[in-house]
């Protein structure tokens, strides 16, 4: 968001903040959709490839222990605070002081 509406901006509107946190939001409904679908050809693999079957299920572990859906979710929550926290103060900057 800072580089996209940097220092030289006006900075982002509610409706601005809104869009890109329900990008975000998209973007984890679409990653759940991806890992649903890993599962599933998971699943179909197991008989007839073995080896891809255990590649794809280990992929879909390591997304799965890094919680991307949580850490995407923060950040879209992260954009809508910062937005009313940039809104309610006058000098947003002197905060981080």
């Amino acid at each position: 968001m800072r580089r996209a509406y940097g220092p030289q901006s006006k900075g982002v509107n509610r409706e601005q903040a809104e869009q890109l946190a329900g990008q975000r939001e998209g973007e984890i409904k679409d990653l759940k959709q991806l890992e649903q679908d890993m599962q599933n050809a998971v699943r179909d693999l197991m008989a007839t490839e073995r080896k891809t079957s255990t590649k794809l299920r280990e992929a879909l572990s390591d997304m799965q222990q890094a919680e991307l859906p949580r850490d995407m979710q923060r950040n879209a929550d992260w954009i809508r605070a910062e937005w009313a926290i940039t809104r309610s103060c006058p000098n947003p900057r002197s905060r981080r002081a």
